[in-house]
C-alpha cells in the first residue's frame, strides 16, 4: 500500500486509494491500542480509589441524622465499599463496574426523603455488604417503592382487564363494560415510555 501511495506511475485514484487504507489501518491500530489499554486499566481497582470511595461513603453517612457514633459510621462505609468492590470481581470489566456501582449507590445514599437507602442502614434493615447486589430499585426510599409496587399492580391488572369490557362506565352515554388498551406513551427510549390505560365506549365510541 506504501509501495502504491508513493510511485508516481500509479493513477491518482489508486494513489488516493492506497492513502486511504493506510490511514484507516492505522486508525484502527491505534483504536486497537486505546481499547487493550483501557482494558488492562480496569482489569484492577486502585487502593486509591477504593480509598476514596470509602471516605466519600462515610462523609455521606456521617451527615446523615441517624449517625451517633463515628467508629460505627467508619464500620459501615467499610462494608458498603466491600460489599460493592466484591460484587463486581466477577465482571469483564471490573473497574467500571465498581465505579458505576458506587455512582448509584452514593446517590441513594444521599437521599434525605422518609425511609431512605442510609436510614435503612443504620437501622440494620439493609445489610450494608449486600448494597452492591441489590437492584436500585430495592434502595429507594419507602414511599417510593410501594408506589411502584401500586403502579406495578395496576399496570398487571390493566393488563389482564385489556379488551374485557372492564373498564366501568362511559362518562358520555352511561353504558357499562368499557374496551380498555394498554399502551406506552412518550419519551425517545423505551425505559423512559410510560404505560398508560386507553378507554373506548364498544357503544358511542366516546374514548379516553
Amino acid at each position: 500500500v506504501n509501495k502504491l501511495r508513493k510511485d508516481p506511475n500509479v493513477p491518482d485514484s489508486v494513489r488516493k486509494l492506497a492513502r486511504r487504507i493506510l490511514k484507516k489501518w492505522k486508525q484502527g491500530v491505534k483504536d486497537e491500542k486505546n481499547r487493550m489499554n483501557r482494558k488492562r486499566k480496569n482489569l484492577h481497582i486502585p487502593t486509591s480509589l477504593r480509598e476514596s470511595c470509602k471516605n466519600l461513603i462515610f462523609s455521606i453517612l456521617k451527615a446523615s441524622k441517624h449517625h451517633t457514633v463515628d467508629t460505627t459510621t467508619r464500620k459501615l462505609s467499610l462494608d458498603i465499599e466491600t460489599g460493592i468492590y466484591e460484587a463486581v470481581q466477577g465482571g469483564p470489566l471490573p473497574g467500571d463496574g465498581y465505579r458505576d456501582k458506587i455512582k448509584s449507590i452514593v446517590g441513594s445514599l444521599r437521599d434525605v426523603r422518609p425511609g431512605n437507602c442510609a436510614e435503612r442502614v443504620f437501622k440494620n434493615e439493609l445489610n450494608p455488604k449486600s448494597l452492591g447486589q441489590l437492584p436500585t430499585g430495592e434502595l429507594a426510599p419507602e414511599a417510593l417503592r410501594r408506589e411502584r409496587k401500586e403502579r406495578k399492580e395496576a399496570e398487571m391488572r390493566a393488563i389482564r382487564n385489556a379488551g374485557r369490557g372492564q373498564g366501568g362506565k362511559c362518562p358520555k352515554c352511561g353504558v357499562d363494560g368499557m374496551h380498555v388498551t394498554v399502551a406506552r406513551v412518550g419519551g425517545s427510549y423505551a425505559e423512559e415510555r410510560q404505560q398508560t390505560l386507553l378507554y373506548r365506549c364498544t357503544s358511542c365510541r366516546y374514548s379516553s
